[in-house]
């Protein structure tokens, strides 16, 4: 049984038409990626994904929802508030656990921001605090990932560490990403968006280049 199946799904706000009839099915352990102009809908779709599965989803946010005023173990072992008694979650405040730093430092390695475990996220750099939205959505442990931009603040060689790391996970990973080259490189499939439509939907291997010439209107 997929783990997610919209049929003839339209999505809307007021007047507006942000999904328009869209049909897909996403299977178990799939690596999705989808691409599309601004405003086909992107963040919509993986909005409305997310609301059909709550509780089986990771979510990376766009603007990262991180607290600035705590630090970035304390943000990242939010991931895992929901797994703990409110005891447990208020004593790991003031005096963290050496097994939670250990489980949150672990993560933080894989993204090369372990260093930064103790430091207030409002002295980060957008790009380290990106990294530490991406591992506070690992830290939650879910088996879907859902991604809006996860990279979209990071440097081309370091955005391709995260897709790479992130794709290699064994979960279901939907990510929204603005870079097709990313897309192509890494993900198994491409669901392409534009005006709210599936414009196409494929392997990665097998999109073309006027394929998505077409999509961006170049």
């Amino acid at each position: 049984m997929p783990l997610f199946q919209l049929s003839e799904t339209t999505v809307s706000y007021g007047d507006l038409e942000a999904l328009k009839a869209i049909s897909l099915t996403v299977e178990q352990a799939e690596k999705v990626a989808i691409i599309g102009p601004s405003g086909a809908g992107k963040s919509t779709l993986l909005k409305h994904l997310y609301e059909q599965n709550p509780q089986q989803c990771s979510v990376i946010n766009q603007d990262f929802a991180l607290i600035p005023q705590l630090s970035v173990f304390h943000n990242v072992y939010m991931g895992r508030l929901n797994q703990n008694s409110l005891l447990k979650n208020t004593r790991n405040f003031f005096f963290p656990e050496k097994e939670k730093i250990t489980e949150v430092k672990k993560i933080l390695t894989e993204l090369e921001i372990d260093d930064k475990l103790f430091v207030k996220v409002a002295a980060l750099s957008g790009g380290q605090q990106q990294r530490v939205s991406i591992c506070r959505a690992l830290y939650h442990d879910a088996p879907i990932v859902l991604g809006d931009e996860p990279v979209a603040s990071l440097d081309p060689k370091n955005a391709e560490v995260v897709i790479d790391k992130l794709m290699h996970k064994d979960k279901t990973v939907i990510l929204s990403l603005h870079s097709v080259e990313l897309a192509l490189k890494y993900a198994g499939r491409i669901i392409a968006l534009k005006e709210g439509r599936v414009f196409f939907d494929a392997p990665a291997a097998e999109v073309s280049d006027s394929q998505i010439k077409e999509l961006y209107g170049k």
